[in-house]
């Protein structure tokens, strides 16, 4: 049996073996064939389709060690793929790209998972803020400022500050932070960007496409 090293996409591990369990050959396709794998973790299963180098032939399924390294293959598609973390819809994509990023690293580091949180929420704040003393404020003091302005809710302040004083504690203590808090951080990063981004564009666009004016009553 061969064996390659990817990201599965089922358990979410990261550089996980998979032992191929057999092989298919295609009718019409000579020497294309796909490759049946099973996660080492977690059981389920991937597909690679190969075709020989110049220097291959027969199954790749029964080369003994590793596909890719054996030179004998290309490795023509891998599905399926894992997938990005999921981020609200219409949040600006400086930000979307703040939290899908701090969504990753939490596979790897809870505590840069805080900090990535927080850079999250602090792009958040800003994008509100069109004055520049504001914006040279602290982001504890930016955040009061959306809530003072009525631009933000009292929940959603009290969230940011959360997400703000827990990701300063993973940027101070490698060891700070648990995975119980990094989930929490994800669900306020979370609910922050839906009420602040996503579900007043979800309005805006409802209004946009109301046929009858909203009658005053």
């Amino acid at each position: 049996m061969s064996f390659i090293t990817e990201h599965c996409p089922h358990c979410d591990s990261e550089r996980v073996a998979f032992r191929s369990v057999g092989e298919s050959r295609h009718p019409h396709g000579g020497d294309f064939r796909t490759v049946f794998f099973s996660c080492g973790k977690c059981g389920r299963g991937i597909c690679v389709e190969t075709t020989p180098t110049p220097n291959g032939s027969g199954s790749p399924h029964s080369i003994e060690g590793g596909l890719k390294e054996s030179g004998k293959f290309n490795l023509v598609r891998i599905y399926p793929k894992p997938k990005p973390p999921e981020v609200p819809e219409h949040v600006p994509d400086n930000i979307a790209k703040a939290f899908r990023e701090a969504r990753d690293i939490a596979k790897k580091s809870w505590a840069l998972a805080g900090v990535g949180f927080r850079i999250t929420i602090e792009l958040a704040v800003e994008s509100f803020i069109d004055d520049p003393a504001q914006l040279k404020k602290k982001l504890y003091g930016q955040i009061d400022h959306l809530e003072t302005k009525r631009i933000i809710t009292p929940a959603l302040k009290d969230w940011a500050h959360e997400v703000r004083l827990t990701g300063n504690k993973g940027a101070h203590d490698t060891d700070g932070l648990t995975k119980d808090d990094v989930d929490d951080l994800d669900l306020f990063t979370e609910l922050f960007l839906v009420h602040s981004f996503t579900l007043p564009e979800r309005m805006r666009i409802r209004r946009e496409n109301r046929k009858t004016p909203q009658a005053s009553s």
